[in-house]
């Protein structure tokens, strides 16, 4: 069994690398790496947006935005894939290239996650009191004066 893996790997492993890249699409290793970082430089900056309109007063734009936070992450991601890869073209018409399903997919889901992360950050930076260093806090030390 183990010697059958091997035996795989050492036959394929230029295809498993690349793909068919030469003469076809980039695939395998260097494509999952591609798409990962391409997918969380885009997620950043869509997860602070996201944040920040989850952040905000007004319903309009907080309560579409935390619908979709709340969604997309009670969501498996490969249902999400899915949807996007067969759903899209149905409902479009246009055909989309996989490489691009996936990786506004995964820009998506990495950015709903991210949000809550920068907005619970964002909103629990705003309560906490800083103490001035100086002294440890011990048992016997009076608490700081707030």
């Amino acid at each position: 069994m183990i010697s059958d893996i091997i035996a795989i790997i050492r036959d394929y492993w230029l295809l498993l690398l690349i793909g068919q890249y030469p003469n076809g699409p980039l695939g395998g290793l260097a494509a999952t790496l591609i798409l990962s970082v391409l997918a969380i430089a885009f997620a950043f900056p869509v997860s602070i947006a996201l944040a920040l309109a989850r952040l905000s007063k007004s319903p309009f734009l907080n309560w579409p935005v935390t619908a979709l936070v709340y969604f997309t992450r009670g969501v498996p991601l490969l249902m999400l894939i899915l949807w996007g890869y067969f759903l899209v073209p149905l409902a479009t018409g246009a055909n989309v290239p996989s490489f691009l399903t996936m990786l506004v997919t995964l820009v998506v889901y990495q950015g709903a996650f991210l949000s809550e992360v920068v907005r619970g950050g964002s909103s629990h930076s705003a309560t906490v009191r800083w103490r001035p260093p100086g002294r440890l806090a011990t048992a016997t030390s009076a608490p700081c004066a707030t």
